[in-house]
């Protein structure tokens, strides 16, 4: 299609640096984990890209259980789509709007 930019992303995914291509108006939405010895653990990514906007959306969410109990954490952020090089958003661009939120239930019911 003319007139059509994706971008690429540097992740870290299963031990091994992976490139993702994003069209615009894509969302990926990529799952790891399992069961662990003492309970579970898992984490969610989605990258959504946004042309018109010139991001690419990016949230993460951990969720886990241990012998301390469950714990989760988010954290949502938008990265900015470099103009000088528009095919490449490498993982050490600056962040904007990161937004992070994390809960441990054991903690809070002894009042961390």
């Amino acid at each position: 299609m003319k007139g059509k930019k994706n971008v690429r992303l540097h992740e870290w995914i299963n031990g091994d640096e992976v490139v993702l291509t994003l069209s615009p108006g894509q969302r990926l939405t990529w799952r790891s984990g399992g069961p662990t010895d003492e309970g579970y653990s898992y984490q969610d990514h989605v990258w959504a890209y946004d042309k018109d906007e010139g991001v690419i959306y990016w949230e993460v969410h951990e969720m886990s259980r241990d012998c301390d109990g469950p714990h989760e954490w988010h954290s949502e952020c938008c990265l900015p789509v470099l103009e000088v090089v528009p095919h490449t958003c490498p993982r050490d661009l600056p962040r904007i709007g990161v937004a992070q939120w994390q809960r441990d239930v054991y903690a809070e019911m002894a009042g961390y």
